[in-house]
C-alpha cells in the first residue's frame, strides 16, 4: 500500500468515513494507510500529556430553574462567536475567550450546543469548513 502524509484534517476524514458506515480497515485503505498506521496515530493522540496543567478553578452551578437566564445572557455573546468563527481569525477570538470567567464560558457552552440543530450529522454541521480547509 501506498503510503502518503496525512494532512490535518485526517481526523474529520475518519470521521466522515465513520457516519457513512464504513469499518477502521475501509477508512484506511480510503486514506491511503496501513490499518496498523491508522491504530498507531490514534495510540499516539490518545497518549499526549495533557494541556492542562493548572487543577480547574471551582465551577459554581446554576441555580435549579436559572438555565433560561443563563442561556438569554449568552444569547448576544454566541451570536458574536459564531460569526467571529466564520470570519475572522481566530487566535483574537481565542484570546477572548480565555479571559472569560469559567462561569460566562460554561454558559456559553450550553448556549451554543442548545443552537445546534440536532437532526444533521456532524459532517452536515462542519460543512462549512471545508472551503478553509482547501485554502490551507
Amino acid at each position: 500500500m501506498s503510503r502518503r502524509p496525512l494532512g490535518d484534517h485526517w481526523l474529520q476524514e475518519y470521521s466522515h468515513f465513520r457516519e457513512m458506515g464504513f469499518s477502521d480497515e475501509a477508512i484506511a485503505a480510503r486514506l491511503g494507510i496501513t490499518l496498523d498506521g491508522l491504530s498507531r496515530r490514534f495510540a499516539r493522540m490518545n497518549n499526549r500529556p495533557s494541556q492542562l496543567v493548572a487543577e480547574p478553578e471551582p465551577v459554581e452551578y446554576p441555580e435549579p430553574g436559572s438555565e433560561s437566564a443563563l442561556a438569554e445572557q449568552s444569547i448576544e455573546v454566541a451570536a458574536e462567536v459564531i460569526c467571529r468563527i466564520r470570519e475572522e481569525d481566530t487566535h483574537g477570538l481565542w484570546a477572548d475567550l480565555s479571559r472569560m470567567t469559567p462561569n460566562c464560558l460554561l454558559s456559553l457552552v450550553f448556549t451554543l450546543a442548545a443552537m445546534v440543530p440536532d437532526d444533521r450529522t456532524v459532517g452536515q454541521l462542519l460543512a462549512w469548513t471545508e472551503p478553509l480547509a482547501a485554502a490551507s
